[in-house]
């Protein structure tokens, strides 16, 4: 089953999950929907779109908004 997860903090060590484990698990386990990624930087948001495939409406600079929209299973904390 599918699990349905939201990424914070997209940028600096980010960058890592976003092209290693993220897409491995993503594509290759078949184990996650990335539903969702919160920064609070436009720019690493733009990167994200690009490297994840994620439209701008799953891209959020506002935390609480993130979270009551896409009702995630989880929350990768990445820093």
């Amino acid at each position: 089953m599918k699990r349905r997860g939201v990424l914070i903090g997209i940028n600096g060590f980010g960058f890592y999950w976003r092209k290693t484990f993220i897409p491995y698990v993503a594509n290759v386990e078949g184990k996650l929907e990335v539903v969702g990624a919160y920064n609070r930087s436009e720019k690493a948001i733009d990167l994200v779109q690009e490297d994840l495939g994620l439209r701008r409406d799953q891209c959020y600079t506002d935390l609480r908004q993130m979270l009551e929209e896409t009702r995630p299973d989880f929350v990768m904390i990445i820093v």
